[in-house]
């Protein structure tokens, strides 16, 4: 499936009462006559001799601001599942939900986000709404980005001054942003969910982060 571009025949939204000039900025600088020029793609493969194995593909992309990608494996989900949870009605569809869960793996997922153009201007529209030049509203958001660990949980700060340091690279411009998981279990969420959950509980962020194999990076 694709789709090449969305218009607006009456014209750009006013979005002047929403309180968020910002978005109203970056409306106007993104939507070129009365178009966005965005293209989406979305794409799946299945095979039922490999545990019902589907692997999706999808793209978002803005020429000239950015390119956002993601894929995902699932596995133990036969096709015909997801279209009878979303026929099923409310009396239904949370045990079939619950049985979905018992089954499915879900062992790889990742999402990939270049960007050409749109930080720059997103810190364009976020300094002329606070009346500060580009370059001072980009410093400040790298520091909070570098700085924001400290008000995390402790078990959780070694990770999050990690990601910040990461996002605070993002932020400089025309940089890639990677997040990808492979989970413990090969995915499989009826072994993963309540370790995970547990994790959580207690408050073992690191635990939780390394069940799910969470990395981000930055190129």
């Amino acid at each position: 499936v694709a789709i090449d571009g969305i218009q607006f025949p009456a014209g750009l939204p006013d979005l002047s009462g929403t309180g968020n000039p910002m978005l109203q900025r970056l409306l106007n600088d993104l939507v070129q006559d009365d178009t966005l020029q965005l293209h989406v793609e979305y794409a799946y493969t299945y095979n039922p001799a490999l545990a019902d194995q589907m692997i999706s593909s999808s793209t978002v992309s803005l020429p000239g601001y950015f390119e956002l990608t993601g894929e995902s494996e699932t596995r133990n989900v036969p096709l015909g599942a997801f279209a009878a949870l979303q026929q099923a009605d409310v009396n239904t569809a949370p045990a079939l939900q619950a049985e979905l869960l018992q089954k499915a793996a879900l062992p790889r997922a990742s999402l990939r986000l270049e960007d050409s153009g749109l930080v720059d201007v997103m810190i364009a529209a976020m300094a002329d709404g606070s009346g500060l030049p580009p370059a001072t509203m980009r410093g400040q958001l790298k520091s909070q980005l570098q700085n924001y660990y400290l008000f995390l949980p402790a078990t959780l700060q070694g990770f999050g001054q990690q990601t910040g340091t990461q996002l605070a690279e993002f932020i400089d411009g025309q940089r890639t942003l990677i997040i990808t998981i492979t989970p413990a279990y090969d995915g499989a969420l009826a072994q993963l969910q309540p370790e995970l959950m547990g994790t959580i509980l207690v408050g073992n962020f690191n635990k939780a982060i390394e069940l799910l194999q969470l990395q981000i990076s930055v190129e």
